[in-house]
């Protein structure tokens, strides 16, 4: 009796590990019904935003290997579409800013539509800001390197040397952080 508990205990788990494994969509968080995106491209003249939702688009599709594709959209901002915070504060078009997260109402599984009639402007997390800045590596257990420096001063580091010997890598030490060259 208590083998076969045991066994179903067990096969349990792995069916339950299983179907974790299977349903893994990195883009999951995100709802048909709030279509969200990134400005891109602000337009004064015509009054269009351009927006990144190449996220929300994915939200159904599966695995990790979904990198490959985009999509975007393109809205008119009428004088009658309704731009607002989470808060619920009224903004306008000056308040539209390249890199915002912005809720897209309604979104195009109801009607497709390039005259929105609200934008909520979405606050982000210091990981999405970071991200969105392209400050953060792509993939866990990669880092990615930037180095900043003057415009008008010459580079600070030969930039050939360290693509030619990429194979460096950051570990951590009692003392701080180390570079270690990869074998």
């Amino acid at each position: 009796m208590m083998r076969m508990r045991k066994a179903a205990l067990i096969l349990l788990l792995t069916g339950g590990m299983l179907l974790a494994a299977c349903s893994n969509k990195p883009y999951g968080h995100y709802r048909d019904d709030q279509m969200i995106g990134f400005i891109d491209t602000l337009n004064n003249q015509e009054q269009t935003v351009g927006f990144n939702i190449s996220e929300w688009a994915k939200r159904d599709e599966p695995g990790p290997a979904i990198a490959d594709w985009g999509a975007s959209y393109e809205a008119r901002v009428l004088p009658g579409t309704k731009i607002t915070n989470e808060a619920g504060e009224k903004l306008g078009w000056e308040d539209l800013r390249h890199g915002q997260k912005v809720q897209i109402n309604p979104p195009t599984t109801e009607k497709i539509t390039e005259t929105p009639d609200e934008l909520i402007i979405l606050s982000m997390s210091n990981e999405e800001l970071l991200a969105r800045a392209g400050l953060l590596a792509g993939q866990k257990g990669r880092y990615k390197t930037t180095v900043v420096h003057d415009k008008d001063m010459p580079q600070p580091y030969p930039v050939e040397e360290i693509e030619k010997d990429a194979r460096m890598y950051l570990t951590a030490d009692t003392d701080g952080w180390r570079i270690t060259r990869a074998m």
